[in-house]
């Protein structure tokens, strides 16, 4: 199976394994999967956030860093990690233990 954040970039990625492999049939969409959310960053330049004192924190201790009016990375990692969990005993559950599903998502997710 192939899973994919809803974002139409992932679903672009997956195109070209779901056109080999037709009988993986269209991408389920998991909204976990999705990118951070950076909230007051959101849309701004990086040359522009990186003059932020939080910027020095996202760089060098990542799972400290909080986005002002957004999540933490701590937070986006426990629910992707809950999701690929999740998926992993899904897919196990229906195909075996030794299924094989993939996951299109984002750089930060990643």
């Amino acid at each position: 199976r192939a899973v994919s954040s809803p974002l139409e970039r992932c679903r672009q990625t997956l195109a070209p394994l779901l056109a080999a492999r037709p009988e993986l049939g269209e991408p389920t969409l998991d909204d976990r999967l999705g990118e951070c959310h950076y909230g007051d960053w959101t849309g701004r330049k990086l040359a522009e956030l990186a003059g932020e004192p939080l910027w020095r924190t996202v760089q060098d201790h990542a799972s400290a860093a909080a986005f002002p009016g957004g999540e933490s990375l701590r937070a986006l990692s426990h629910r992707t990690v809950a999701a690929a969990r999740e998926w992993d005993e899904k897919i196990a559950a229906e195909h075996g233990p030794d299924a094989v599903w993939v996951a299109a998502s984002h750089g930060d997710v990643i």
